[in-house]
């Protein structure tokens, strides 16, 4: 019996032990278990603070934008209306000039923010509208490198297509179409692609291979936009 109490006093004995050392290793980190934790809540607190700064410097990159694609879409006055009318911009040029401004604001401004891609693709148009083709081009391969599943993809690129083919250079805006088209997940809509695929050929001088895009078109999207000049072309 007292052997038995002995044992029981042992493991008791133990127990206290090692309850003591836990004990004791919680009291002496203690403090850095505190530091951890502490610092853990200012991280949340930091992370949290920068997507609430990030969404009022989205929405006031919004509000920007917003004011300067009314001013793309302004109408010109009436050079012959009364002076007592109020008029924004006299010319095109003069109202470019202004949404062109307004969008490099809000490019340099909110960098990175899905309002500075848009203002950018604006600023290529403008710049396109302006002779400068070079920039606009830039502009526009630059977004694409950098949003390639962007949802203004496919429409850059169709862009980018039609500047080249305005520059001369049809042979290689044909190569970049065809492979595009025998894409399996094309960015832009396949009757687009056909319809301008079928006039750089026709630049080039390959009718032929410029009535089999138009035949697609007829074929296959029969209620395009495309398909009634389609139809003119295949018959002639």
């Amino acid at each position: 019996m007292s052997e038995r109490l002995k044992r029981k006093d042992i493991k008791h004995d133990k127990f206290v032990d090692e309850m003591g050392t836990v004990y004791s290793s919680i009291r002496t980190n203690w403090f850095k278990l505190l530091g951890v934790a502490i610092g853990l809540v200012v991280l949340l607190g930091a992370i949290m603070a920068v997507f609430a700064y990030r969404n009022r410097q989205e929405v006031s990159a919004q509000d920007k934008l917003a004011a300067a694609i009314e001013t793309v879409e302004k109408r010109i006055g009436d050079p012959a209306a009364p002076a007592a009318v109020p008029v924004p911009f006299k010319t095109e040029a003069e109202k470019n000039a202004k949404a062109e401004q307004q969008f490099k604001e809000i490019v340099d401004e909110f960098e990175g923010s899905d309002a500075a891609d848009i203002a950018g693709i604006y600023l290529a148009r403008l710049e396109a509208a302006r002779g400068d083709v070079t920039s606009a081009t830039g502009r526009l391969r630059e977004f694409l490198a950098e949003h390639p599943e962007h949802l203004l993809a496919g429409g850059v690129k169709m862009s980018l297509y039609e500047m080249d083919l305005a520059s001369g250079d049809a042979k290689k805006v044909i190569g970049e179409m065809e492979k595009e088209l025998s894409s399996a997940n094309a960015a832009v809509p396949i009757e687009s692609l056909l319809s301008l695929l079928a006039r750089a050929y026709e630049i080039t001088g390959d009718q032929a291979k410029a009535k089999d895009m138009y035949r697609r078109i007829t074929t296959e999207f029969p209620d395009s936009p495309y398909a009634l000049d389609a139809q003119r072309k295949v018959a002639i």
